[in-house]
């Protein structure tokens, strides 16, 4: 029996054999961060000098036409030339934060998108997590770059205009990228109490916080690129000045590069939040016999020259390191008249509503004084159409540059809101401080306070999504930084990226043919202390760009490039010029393109300035170097030499 019972254990093993379970598999391990890599990089924007510009209103606006603009007057001008500026931070694949400030009144998901679309297939690298997309918002940048209802306050999309924007922004970051070498990182915190005032006095009370936060980076020894990020809303040029520019945001970076006087070093300026305060007016002992100016030129010179002295004296102090944490995370999050909580009534404008209109009139002499409600502020909005309502989702990039967390605002957030939004991210455990990069990755208006938003005025009017939209937008923030720093779930969902604009079908060009280009016109006059230097010159049709000219001086060895402190040439991209364009037969709405002109670009040059007094102009014979862009190779010319005494 017990024979029997042993072969039929026997017999049992052989049809039933023992199957050994499969191991668990070995989890990849996570990545780790490599050793710390930087590069800078800046390009002017491929932008014609005719383009209408953004953030005005086009009503009652001068007359001045061009092919490049439709509804806005055109431009005519160019001082301070827009530029697109990126900096990259990286410890390897999965360690990097791309910092990009474009001299545009804002930044949209849709550009932003589309530049790491091409990104992704130029080099195969997905850089969403990593890139933060920044307007300076400078009103006298190209409009002309949005579809749909807010065309009101940008012009009519231009296709070819887009698709060249995304190209630029792009070609930047690659070049940034390309320039990625072992540095070291100092993030240091300076206070800038005269570069801003507090413009909202509907609220009534007078109120800025002035923290100034910079990233240094340091390569070899030297200083190549600083991020200043500061509050400051940077409309001094208008829409009457017909003027393409930097505005003060390019002041800034031009006199702290200058006043670095670190060889090649680029100083890029990224608005943090500046609903409700407007560019200072600090006092900045001028020259003596300076220069007149157009309007405005002399106060970008006055907060340029008092920032680059903030920065500069705060990095005395910089402590840099070699392996400084470097992450970032992007999210997506809905916003809309059903996210925000409305109750029955209490907004009524589903698809969203700008320039409500409402609150006290008051100036800066009234306050303090107490405000007061306005319970009829949204009885006069213009809504948004169902066809093109107010955007439905917006964007979120968060992450740690060293010892510092990042967050990112859609738009115009209101100081006290943007406070109560980092305190609430500096409340969580390991975040210390909160860099603030506003008007970044998307638009969404203006965000106040709840209650602020019912004082009324010019920042209340320019909230999409009405008295509800900056604390959703705020508690958004917190959720989103929350998440980056403890894990967890999501308190929303994430919806896919928004659709691109449609470029399957980009419009060609009717681009003119000049008459006489590279011709010298005029030649520049001898000045002296307080005068102007003018030279003319006949170009090409602007689509092919601003031509350039840059300052020679005469030495034992022949002609060469005057430089400022910072090395860069002295040309008339920068605030030490101003570029004009006049065309002859003059532009009409009756011209059947594409025409023959003369398309004539005058520089001036102001003799006594803060610019040319940094940069230390000597009396001395001087000629210019003039590049004039054209659809195949440049033409270059050189003036006839002229005295500056």
């Amino acid at each position: 029996m017990l024979r029997r019972l042993f072969v039929l254990l026997a017999l049992l093993l052989v049809a039933c054999p023992t199957v050994e379970p499969e191991p668990e598999p070995t989890p990849a391990p996570e990545p780790e961060a490599g050793p710390f890599m930087a590069g800078a990089a800046s390009a002017l924007m491929d932008i014609p000098v005719g383009i209408g510009t953004a953030g005005n209103s086009f009503l009652g606006g001068p007359d001045s036409d061009s092919p490049y603009s439709d509804s806005f007057p055109a431009t005519r001008r160019v001082h301070a030339h827009p530029d697109v500026r990126a900096v990259m931070y990286s410890r390897g694949e999965g360690f990097e934060v791309i910092l990009v400030r474009i001299d545009m009144i804002a930044s949209i998901q849709q550009l932003r998108d589309a530049v790491l679309l091409e990104l992704l297939e130029r080099t195969g690298n997905d850089w969403d997590d990593a890139l933060v997309l920044s307007a300076t918002h400078s009103h006298s940048g190209p409009g002309r770059f949005i579809q749909g209802f807010f065309s009101i306050i940008a012009d009519d999309f231009f296709p070819a205009h887009y698709e060249r924007l995304v190209h630029t922004i792009a070609d930047t970051i690659e070049a940034a990228h390309a320039d990625l070498a072992p540095a070291e990182l100092a993030v240091v915190r300076a206070s800038a109490p005269d570069g801003h005032n507090d413009r909202r006095c509907a609220d009534g009370v007078l109120y800025t916080n002035d923290d100034t936060p910079l990233l240094a980076v340091r390569k070899e020894g030297s200083i190549e690129s600083v991020v200043v990020s500061y509050a400051i809303h940077g409309t001094t040029i208008g829409i009457d000045d017909l003027t393409l520019s930097q505005d003060v945001s390019g002041a800034i970076e031009t006199f702290t590069e200058a006043e670095l006087a670190s060889p090649d070093v680029m100083v890029m300026m990224m608005n943090s939040w500046a609903a409700d305060v407007s560019v200072g007016n600090p006092t900045v002992p001028a020259p003596d016999n300076a220069t007149p100016m157009p309007d405005g030129y002399d106060k970008l010179e006055r907060v340029g020259s008092y920032m680059a002295g903030v920065v500069s004296s705060a990095l005395t102090s910089a402590s840099y390191e070699a392996e400084p944490t470097i992450e970032g995370r992007t999210y997506r999050y809905p916003i809309g008249h059903s996210e925000m909580g409305y109750e029955l009534g209490e907004y009524p404008y589903i698809y969203g509503a700008i320039y409500c209109q409402g609150g006290d009139d008051c100036d800066d002499s009234d306050v303090p004084f107490e405000p007061t409600s306005s319970t009829t502020i949204d009885e006069a909005c213009v809504p948004f159409p169902e066809t093109s309502p107010a955007p439905p989702q917006t964007i979120a990039t968060v992450g740690r540059i060293g010892g510092s967390h990042f967050t990112t605002w859609s738009g115009e957030c209101g100081t006290l809101l943007a406070e109560e939004t980092m305190a609430g991210m500096a409340a969580l455990d390991g975040v210390e401080d909160v860099i603030f990069f506003g008007y970044a990755n998307d638009y969404l208006g203006y965000a106040l306070q709840y209650d602020d938003w019912y004082y009324g005025g010019y920042e209340a009017s320019g909230a999409m999504w009405g008295p509800r939209q900056g604390q959703y937008m705020s508690r958004r923030s917190i959720e989103t930084m929350t998440h980056y720093v403890e894990g967890g779930v999501l308190p929303y969902d994430q919806p896919a990226p928004i659709e691109l604009f449609d470029l399957s079908e980009v419009p060609e060009v009717p681009v003119e043919t000049a008459l006489d280009g590279g011709t010298v016109v005029s030649q520049p006059n001898n000045a002296g202390a307080g005068e102007t230097v003018t030279a003319t010159v006949y170009g090409s049709d602007p689509w092919h760009g601003t031509p350039t000219a840059v300052l020679q001086s005469e030495g034992a060895g022949g002609w060469t490039d005057v430089v400022t402190p910072s090395g860069a040439p002295y040309q008339s991209n920068s605030l030490g010029f101003w570029v004009d364009l006049a065309v002859d037969p003059e532009y009409t709405d009756d011209d059947v393109l594409p025409m023959t002109r003369h398309f004539s670009w005058t520089f001036s040059m102001a003799r006594t300035s803060r610019f040319s007094e940094l940069t230390g102009l000597e009396a001395d014979s001087y000629r210019l170097r003039i590049t004039v862009p054209t659809e195949g190779k440049p033409l270059e010319v050189t003036t006839d030499t002229f005295e500056l005494q």
